[in-house]
């Protein structure tokens, strides 16, 4: 319940009980006058509560369409869908998803209450956006300096998609030796990588080395072995998701359809072992 609906309330208990007491002399003394004056006053208050009620349910759809809901202005509960997405798959962000955070946050700060009253939107909202956005933030500069070092290994000025290193990297691929050859198998499989090209024994010990080398020295990738990203973010996004998910199926209104995805589960664990044979 909303805290006027708390209000109107103990109004429509009060208001009954007040019958009972007599102010001269003080006791507690049935007044029939007393009783029908509240009984009056009772059915004014369950009009005016309807009509509270109801401009509140108004404004809460509203701002649930604008803010969370799919075709909306802000589309949070898309945008952090595409967050953990890429957080698993091991790609960039943008950094528009972390201005449509702050959008949210703004959204919810001038409009998230019914006549400064009652909250519109889930407990604990504005402080998870708050505390997902400097995680954003981290990962996306700590993502760019990784891929930066993978493009001044490759001497390329942007790493495409069918590069074998950027696959190793990105723990999608493991190397084998094949006919004199190091070629990529998915990882854990028996299924080769056919996309990705081999590499020779030369430029295979080459990357492998820099590989290890880069899982020491960065950020990014520790993060993603001690599971950083997958608390930090995934963990994050999934716990604004199912909250805003509850809120609204307390409140008569549809969830995405979406909304049921498993967004920590799958990917964004990096566990290169080097080539077998």
């Amino acid at each position: 319940m909303f805290l006027t609906d708390w209000l109107f309330l103990v109004l429509l208990i009060g208001l009954p009980a007040v019958s009972f007491l007599s102010l001269d002399p003080p006791s507690l003394r049935y007044s029939p006058e007393l009783f029908f004056s509240a009984l009056s006053a009772v059915s004014i208050v369950v009009l005016a509560w309807e009509r509270i009620a109801d401009s509140r349910g108004t404004q809460l759809r509203q701002l649930m369409k604008r803010l969370y809901l799919d075709s909306g202005e802000v589309e949070l509960h898309q945008t952090l869908r595409t967050i953990c997405n890429y957080v698993k798959r091991c790609d960039g962000l943008s950094g528009e998803e972390s201005e449509t955070i702050h959008r949210a946050i703004s959204i919810l700060e001038r409009s998230g209450r019914f006549h400064r009253i009652d909250r519109l939107y889930p407990k604990k909202a504005q402080e998870e956006l708050r505390k997902l956005s400097p995680w954003l933030r981290e990962y996306r500069e700590d993502w760019n300096d990784w891929r930066s070092r993978l493009v001044e290994f490759e001497g390329t000025y942007f790493i495409s998609p069918n590069s074998t290193l950027w696959a190793i990297a990105k723990g999608q691929v493991e190397l084998r030796e094949h006919d004199g050859l190091l070629v990529p198998y998915l990882r854990g499989s028996l299924s080769r990588a056919d996309k990705y090209a081999a590499l020779s024994r030369e430029q295979g010990k080459k990357a492998l080395a820099f590989i290890d080398s880069l899982r020491r020295e960065s950020r990014y990738m520790r993060r993603l072995e001690d599971s950083t990203w997958k608390r930090e973010i995934l963990g994050r996004a999934s716990y604004i998701r199912d909250s805003f998910n509850r809120f609204l199926e307390a409140h008569g209104l549809e969830p995405p359809p979406s909304s049921g995805e498993d967004w920590v589960k799958g990917g964004g664990v990096l566990d290169f072992t080097g080539p077998t044979v």
